[in-house]
């Protein structure tokens, strides 16, 4: 385990900036570009998204998996990296010359045509060799730097609504900057092919089979900003949902650095049959993930009505509702980072995920026809928590059919009633005042109240977090 360790704490570190960062730089934006303009950023950035995973065939957890499966072996992980590499870069053409082609005449074209390093990077970046490997150091230490890079240059230069060309040109350029750092460490993990004969069609079926699954969920999770661009007749309401779906998210990075740390354990486990061990260890991460998660999920829709007005701005109050809809998605998404990025997808269990997330894709395209035009970001909200909600249903099913019960379920009661109750108080305090003042207590009394109940309810998770803590002290201070 001690390369996941390692893993989580290298995607965690850089999970934390890439809240840490937002965090930052999301009051300052929605100050000096406003919601019309960042509106347009989200339409566009939703389109672009769609566009790298349908162009990109969903490789990125194909190639992922298909490393961590033959990385005890250089030569046939050194064949396996350049047949993909080289099906990236085929693919990569194709969809260049055909997005340029399309993007001079659509609206809103110089900001499409900008994002094109964006759509070029996705193509030609090459972590996935690194995660397959667990050897998250190297990815990790540059796109931190290049973050806060562009974060410096966005506060030099991004000072009004004008300035949103600047603001995507940063933003697009960082991708494609990131995208070639890692290439003088390529021979690090593999040598090359000499007279080995790539094989090329051996990838085709696998990589179309996990890309419909990816296209599916796709729809659900870019697309609800894409139709309200379609649909509502104010572009800025797409900048209203993503600004609240952006809130809801925070929490998710703890269980997206999990995900990208125990995916090439998962496969390479159950590529030596150590069906077990799999259960124990998704088991255990999903009762942490409810430890952490229910208290910030449950507390940030608890302090929303004071939380979005004095971060956003006023221009953003409608997001307050949003954020509240959007709540159970967030629970939803974390439990399918485990259940189907990390466990179907290690097994190879595309036919359940093809399923699920064609389900969900559909529920959440009807609802959004349906309450988009009527209820604009509202709408979108309940339409991904429908979308979300089924195809999570439809994966638990199909994962219990390789490692049976996950063991986690009888975690659930005792910290979502601490985090209702903690919800129910800070809730109320909110009616009573409506200032930064009151945010600061609402948060100190959320933390003290959760935390008390599941120590008086004897909470499991917690006392052995508690009993880490306690080892690792004793340790230094023995030292």
């Amino acid at each position: 385990m001690g390369k996941v360790i390692k893993n989580f704490i290298y995607n965690g570190t850089y999970n934390l900036l890439m809240v840490v960062i937002p965090l930052i730089l999301t009051p300052y934006l929605t100050r000096t570009l406003g919601s019309e303009m960042l509106g347009i950023d989200a339409y566009v950035i939703s389109v672009i998204n769609i566009i790298k995973l349908v162009g990109l065939l969903g490789m990125n957890a194909y190639a992922n998996r298909e490393i961590a499966y033959c990385r005890d072996d250089r030569e046939r992980m050194s064949r396996t990296f350049y047949e993909l590499w080289r099906i990236r870069m085929v693919l990569g053409a194709i969809v260049m010359a055909g997005y340029l082609l399309i993007a001079v005449h659509v609206k809103y074209s110089t900001y499409f045509l900008i994002q094109g390093f964006a759509v070029s990077s996705v193509f030609i970046d090459v972590t996935w060799l690194f995660s397959g490997n667990e050897d998250m150091k190297g990815p990790v230490i540059r796109n931190v730097i290049i973050k806060v890079i562009q974060t410096v240059l966005i506060f030099a230069f991004v000072k009004q609504p004008s300035d949103l060309a600047i603001y995507v040109w940063l933003s697009a350029v960082s991708f494609f900057v990131s995208a070639f750092c890692m290439y003088p460490y390529i021979r690090r993990y593999v040598d090359p092919l000499g007279d080995q004969k790539p094989d090329y069609k051996r990838h085709f079926k696998p990589i179309l089979a996990l890309f419909l699954p990816q296209a599916a969920t796709m729809v659900y999770t870019q697309f609800d900003k894409t139709m309200i661009g379609w649909l509502s007749e104010d572009i800025s309401y797409a900048s209203i949902y993503e600004k609240a779906e952006n809130l809801v998210r925070l929490p998710l990075y703890f269980a997206t650095a999990m995900t990208t740390a125990v995916l090439p354990r998962v496969a390479n486990e159950y590529a030596k049959g150590h069906t077990k061990e799999i259960r124990s260890m998704l088991g255990k991460e999903m009762r942490y993930v409810f430890l952490a998660l229910f208290p910030m999920l449950i507390g940030m829709a608890g302090v929303a009505s004071i939380l979005v007005p004095l971060y956003l701005g006023n221009a953003y109050v409608e997001s307050t509702l949003v954020l509240r809809i959007l709540t159970p998605m967030a629970f939803f998404i974390a439990m399918g980072e485990i259940i189907a990025n990390q466990l179907m997808v290690a097994v190879n269990e595309t036919k359940g995920l093809t399923i699920s997330y064609l389900f969900g894709a559909l529920a959440n395209v009807i609802a959004n026809a349906l309450l988009i035009p009527r209820f604009d970001a509202a709408g979108a909200a309940v339409g991904t928590v429908i979308a979300e909600g089924l195809a999570l249903s439809i994966q638990y099913i199909y994962a219990r059919r390789y490692i049976g019960s996950f063991g986690a379920i009888d975690a659930v009661p005792k910290k979502l009633f601490a985090a209702l109750v903690m919800g129910c108080v800070i809730l109320y305090m909110g009616t009573l005042r409506q200032d930064i003042w009151m945010l600061f207590l609402q948060i100190a009394a959320g933390v003290v109240i959760y935390f008390v109940i599941l120590i008086l309810l004897r909470d499991g998770e917690l006392k052995e977090g508690i009993a880490i803590v306690r080892n690792r002290f004793g340790k230094h201070k023995e030292a």
